[in-house]
């Protein structure tokens, strides 16, 4: 119960925080983004509730009512998506502790839905990140076999 608590605390700080994201984003694609990340998370929200209720446990109120009705960005459009990543890498992760101490085996299926729903949003953001040439290409491991091969020729 512990976990389901943890991970629908995540999942109401990232409900307000992608509405106001949605408010004040620049780029319509951003706005839609957001505002489809906001959905995720209150639907989420639900089923994992529902879980707590089955148990005549409350759950964490929301804080819908926190969001302001300003329409201007205190960050760029850039740094909304970066923590909108976060936030989907932070809801995997509780998901997957969550699955790991789970004694309650009919949970894991809902823990793998919720994990892949939020992997395809993180996914999305990486995606709009390229496109908007905010994201740069990660670092790599070398590739040995290139390097062995160009070492081949500089010998001959």
């Amino acid at each position: 119960m512990t976990s389901i608590f943890l991970s629908l605390l995540t999942n109401v700080f990232s409900k307000v925080l992608l509405t106001g994201y949605a408010q004040v984003a620049k780029v319509e694609e951003v706005r839609k983004y957001m505002f489809k990340g906001s959905n995720i998370a209150s639907k989420q929200i639900e089923v994992l509730s529902g879980f707590l209720h089955e148990s005549d446990l409350s759950a964490p109120p929301t804080w819908d009512s926190e969001v302001t009705e300003s329409t201007v960005a205190p960050f760029s459009d850039k740094l909304m998506m970066y923590h909108s990543r976060v936030l989907a890498q932070a809801g995997i992760a509780n998901y997957g502790g969550a699955m790991s101490m789970s004694l309650r085996h009919d949970l894991i299926p809902m823990y793998t839905k919720l994990t892949t729903e939020l992997g395809k949003f993180g996914d999305k953001a990486l995606t709009l990140m390229i496109e908007n040439r905010w994201f740069e290409e990660p670092p790599r491991a070398p590739n040995r076999t290139a390097l062995s091969k160009q070492g081949v020729d500089h010998i001959q």
